[in-house]
């Protein structure tokens, strides 16, 4: 979805790079920039494309991919440029740029941002010592290890049609209390901190990616049914894991069937719980949560 934008302070504010410049060169920016907002999954650009904008994250995270190499070059996280490279080269863009969790971005077109860069010559400065930046960051991704990522975020949804009863996700706090700091969220709790923006405010999203590097793990438990906090849970989550109790149900909830489109095989774990008493043990380095017989 794309709007125009009026000069928001709050967008500004989150914008770092262009924080050097002054309120007034900032407001010629924004004035001219357009809001999109992508859900997790969403391409904002595609390599071998024509580079006819720049972008600045408001909110959210992206990864950078190449369609010949198996693992990400890099992340791109609030305030930071997007497609700054081709947009100033003038050529076809190099990379393919997704967004991992819900994401929000200022939007600048060629002739929006020529008619900005003649008011405000500094712009370029700030683009290009970001565009630097970047270019170290990248070298030493690709030199660097290609594993997959362990998993920060996990969302738990409940699998099949009968529920899972409350007793297992109070022991699975617990369990995981006292295996470094972790942070378990529900609808309620974000109600709380938030009682008055709706859960796509940037506030919000800036918050609960701001959260991962505070803690070691982040659990999103979703609603049993398919709200719209349960779909930001599975969208913010690295990793999803669907928590299945009594027997076997034929076909997908809806929860299920959202998760599964979301999340790849590699990222996605099956826990069944039984009525038996069982300890539950807190894993690392993935974030999953597995219950075994004592």
């Amino acid at each position: 979805m794309t709007s125009v934008n009026p000069v928001l302070p709050k967008v500004a504010t989150a914008s770092a790079a262009f924080g050097e410049l002054s309120a007034d060169q900032q407001a010629e920016i924004w004035s001219r920039a357009r809001i999109r907002r992508l859900l997790r999954g969403e391409t904002l650009v595609l390599q071998n494309t024509p580079a006819d904008a720049v972008f600045v994250v408001v909110s959210g995270r992206f990864e950078v991919r190449r369609d010949e190499l198996p693992v990400p070059l890099a992340e791109i996280g609030v305030g930071q440029p997007i497609g700054e490279i081709a947009f100033f080269a003038g050529g076809l863009r190099t990379a393919t740029v997704v967004a991992v969790r819900d994401s929000v971005v200022l939007e600048l077109d060629r002739a929006s941002f020529e008619d900005v860069a003649r008011r405000v010559p500094a712009i370029y400065d700030q683009l290009l010592a970001a565009m630097a930046r970047r270019l170290a960051e990248t070298t030493a991704r690709v030199t660097s290890s290609g594993r997959v990522a362990a998993a920060r975020t996990v969302a738990i949804v409940t699998a099949g049609h009968g529920g899972v009863p409350p007793a297992f996700f109070h022991r699975l706090r617990s369990a995981f209390a006292g295996s470094g700091p972790c942070l378990f969220l529900n609808q309620a709790e974000i109600k709380e901190r938030f009682p008055n923006l709706q859960l796509d405010d940037p506030a919000i999203l800036n918050w609960l990616n701001a959260i991962e590097s505070e803690y070691e793990l982040v659990v999103y438990l979703a609603d049993q049914e398919l709200t719209d906090w349960t779909r930001t849970a599975i969208r913010q989550a690295d990793q999803v894991i669907l928590a299945a109790y009594g027997a076997a149900a034929s076909g997908l909830n809806r929860v299920e069937a959202v998760a599964l489109s979301v999340h790849p095989a590699n990222r996605r774990r099956l826990v069944r719980v039984h009525d038996r008493r069982c300890r539950i043990r807190a894993a690392r380095p993935n974030g999953c949560a597995s219950a075994t017989s004592p």
